[in-house]
């Protein structure tokens, strides 16, 4: 205020990140868990719920696999989070998918990679831990102890929520 008079500042504190000029993530988080159409566990939809809030509150970027079940419900209320912090969540969201997968939820950065195959190292796996710096995992079925073996392997920081059970635990 004192090197600028000639602006007249505001008095109140600034409502979004985007006002006190956060415009890119402070890192990037991948959360990988259970990905199938049924329902989650209340614990593990709760938990992916408030895990995308926390992620968009804290201006963290979200990196999934746009599938059903925790991709989704995670990319869901971090969706609805980074809006009300007034992020554009385009800037702080990537999906990636395989060729010819349409996102559970379609929002942010779409990057398309070819199919998985039957490797431990495949262009999905490779392509979203290329985007992240740390692994969340919820619950899982399989891929998401995969993944996190791999980010291991990477010296990566995995954070798995064992209390969400399965792949996590």
């Amino acid at each position: 205020k004192a090197l600028r008079p000639d602006i007249t500042w505001p008095t109140n504190a600034p409502t979004s990140l985007q006002q006190v000029g956060m415009t890119a993530p402070r890192a990037w988080v991948l959360v990988t868990g259970t990905g199938t159409g049924a329902p989650l566990a209340p614990k593990v939809g709760a938990t992916a719920e408030r895990l995308g809030q926390l992620l968009a509150a804290h201006a963290y970027g979200l990196v999934t696999g746009g599938w059903p079940g925790v991709d989704e419900q995670v990319a869901r209320s971090f969706n609805e989070e980074s809006s009300i912090r007034g992020l554009q969540v385009e800037d702080y969201l990537i999906q990636v998918l395989e060729r010819g997968r349409v996102p559970a939820f379609a929002a942010g950065d779409l990057r398309i990679v070819k199919a998985r195959g039957f490797g431990e190292i495949d262009a999905w796996t490779s392509k979203a831990l290329e985007a992240a710096h740390v692994v969340i995992v919820v619950e899982g079925a399989g891929g998401a102890r995969r993944i996190a073996k791999v980010a291991l392997k990477n010296q990566m920081i995995v954070l798995p929520l064992a209390d969400t059970g399965g792949d996590a635990k």
